[in-house]
């Protein structure tokens, strides 16, 4: 493993353990995600909202950032999964707005995108590092 971090499959908590609390985590950051939409219609009425919702992604990213943790990865390239996962949840959040079972297709989704790091995590792995050397 080199200073980027990534998978280490003896780190995990083993696949049902792991995968579950990283399912749990993907339920909660998009409830989480919901909630804070919600509070960005309050913004611009009440003082608090806005720092409302930076608490609630902050909190988003720590989920999931703890859910990738059980299932093996580590270093700078778990944060930047995490964050990375939250940008792209929030901005779909954001286009489904208060559309019929945005809910359900909010966490639906989730579980999508979560699905490649739950299922293939070498693949992730790998490409996170082809992608990195590339860029930098």
């Amino acid at each position: 493993m080199d200073a980027l971090g990534g998978y280490e499959r003896s780190l995990s908590l083993g696949p049902w353990e792991g995968g579950g609390i990283f399912v749990l985590s993907l339920t909660l950051t998009s409830m989480l995600e919901r909630l804070q939409l919600r509070l960005k219609a309050k913004e611009l009425t009440v003082w608090w909202a806005s720092n409302g919702r930076d608490v609630l992604n902050f909190l988003a990213l720590v989920t999931v950032l703890l859910g990738l943790r059980g299932l093996g990865f580590v270093g700078p390239l778990l944060v930047c999964m995490s964050a990375t996962f939250i940008v792209i949840l929030s901005a779909f959040e954001t286009y489904l707005g208060d559309r019929r079972f945005a809910g359900l297709v909010s966490l639906v989704a989730s579980w999508m995108v979560g699905g490649l790091p739950l299922f293939l995590p070498v693949a992730v792995d790998g490409s996170l590092h082809h992608l990195f050397h590339f860029l930098f």
